[in-house]
């Protein structure tokens, strides 16, 4: 029964957004990002869970050439998501500077007790959705659930909102799924992903919008979409699958570089060669 109204409440949320979400554009007034700039090393960022700031992210996604039916998808994600989270002060709806350089979200618990895991969506089928009009594929590599190695699979299995025809599905493999051998090096292991990428005719089109993808050897561990913005970056992300969409702003891409390292040491990866990819030039 508690999983019966769940997913009504999930369709319900799902066509209200995805009807009105050209009303969130022009509902208020948004954020001018120039007021917000970063104070010593904490990280500023928002996890969208007010129209403004919503509005703010919108626009700027927008204005950099972002395809509007793709963000329209995206922020629909973006609301079932913050409805279904515990936000007793867990989401931050204002850009908020931390003391740190990443946040420590406290709510997996609850999102699994709500049963709610198989209709979540992680950040590379975020961060695809949005830049699949800028990334080329000519050698695409055909989609086989039974061998695919990466996590980046999942949404394509369980995340029914993930509606992609069968050459994008096949792009979005071509892209995180890869298969190299062992790497010595930080600069060995981003020269084997351009490789990779070469081989399968992956190429990112000139633009304000940039795929940063995180790297273990060749498993993609994160994605990102990062945005130029008049003065500094915008990095926009689902920072896990089980924790909220999240927008960062950077002065640069080194900072952009130190929170991904940063947020995945936090994960346990303390251990790990981390290489980040901005497109296909290694930050």
């Amino acid at each position: 029964m508690k999983k019966t109204i769940i997913l009504l409440t999930l369709a319900a949320i799902f066509v209200l957004v995805a009807c009105g979400s050209n009303s969130v554009n022009n509902a208020i007034e948004s954020y001018d990002l120039s007021e917000y700039r970063k104070q010593g090393s904490g990280l500023l960022f928002s996890n969208l869970a007010t129209v403004r700031s919503q509005n703010t992210v919108r626009n700027v996604l927008l204005n950099a050439g972002a395809d509007r039916a793709a963000v329209d998808d995206v922020f629909a994600w973006v609301n079932i998501f913050n409805a279904l989270a515990d936000d007793d002060g867990l989401l931050y709806g204002t850009f908020t500077q931390t003391d740190s350089n990443y946040v420590v979200y406290d709510m997996e618990v609850e999102w699994q007790e709500n049963d709610v895991l198989d209709y979540d969506v992680n950040c590379h089928a975020v961060a695809f959705h949005l830049l699949r009009s800028f990334i080329t594929v000519d050698n695409p590599v055909i989609e086989d659930i039974s061998n695919a190695g990466s996590g980046a699979m999942m949404p394509l299995q369980i995340h029914s909102n993930v509606e992609w025809s069968q050459e994008e599905r096949n792009g979005f493999i071509s892209v995180f799924d890869l298969l190299f051998g062992i790497t010595e090096s930080e600069e060995e292991t981003a020269d084997a992903i351009i490789m990779a990428w070469a081989e399968r005719g992956v190429t990112f089109g000139e633009s304000k919008l940039s795929l940063v993808s995180v790297w273990s050897g060749s498993w993609v561990i994160h994605s990102a979409v990062l945005v130029e913005l008049d003065e500094g970056l915008l990095l926009f992300e689902k920072t896990n699958p089980l924790m909220p969409f999240q927008a960062s702003i950077f002065n640069n891409a080194a900072e952009v570089r130190e929170y991904m390292v940063d947020q995945m040491y936090s994960y346990g990866l303390s251990d790990a060669m981390i290489v980040v990819m901005r497109n296909d030039v290694m930050l």
